[in-house]
């Protein structure tokens, strides 16, 4: 068994039981996103009595995860009905894929310009990467204006074109 954190932030516990025609079944539960979800599959899997291969290291504290703080964001902010949809399909559908599971103090540039890579390979067009990654610089912002973060990490970050992946993706 083990405790695992997908890489949406997703919180499973997995593990492998045998049938009794020999096969293998794979089985998982799910707790969810954030530091609560992780503490309920760590008690899951002591309840279980499946012992850990390693010794766990302590996490380094890095701030909170982006997709806690957008969840905030959508949720304090004044939006109309239709800004607030429009801004939840873009975060479920692409962002927080991406940047979800990242604590929000490991997000740099060097992150922005690999999603906007990432994108561009997808062959999405460079006006929807500018307005996805508009939202995510219009989130930290507002988490550090509130104390939840120190100072907005890419606040003068502009995203850049990557002539080379436009090239590439547009031959496929």
């Amino acid at each position: 068994m083990a405790v695992r954190c997908l890489p949406d932030g997703r919180w499973i516990v997995y593990w492998n039981e045998r049938t009794p025609e020999g096969r293998t079944e794979y089985k998982w539960l799910y707790f969810g996103r954030g530091p609560s979800a992780e503490a309920r599959a760590r008690r899951k899997n002591d309840e279980m009595g499946f012992l850990s291969r390693r010794p766990e290291k302590e996490p380094e504290h890095s701030g909170p995860l982006f997709f806690e703080l957008s969840k905030a964001y959508s949720e304090s902010k004044p939006f109309n009905d239709n800004s607030l949809e429009q801004l939840k399909i873009r975060l479920s559908a692409n962002i927080l894929p991406f940047f979800g599971h990242l604590p929000v103090l490991e997000i740099t540039e060097a992150t922005a310009d690999q999603y906007a890579k990432k994108r561009i390979a997808d062959g999405v067009k460079f006006s929807t990467i500018v307005r996805e990654l508009t939202d995510v610089k219009a989130i930290l912002p507002w988490s550090a204006t509130r104390k939840i973060i120190p100072p907005n990490p890419l606040k003068d970050y502009k995203v850049k074109l990557f002539a080379a992946s436009i090239e590439t993706s547009n031959t496929k």
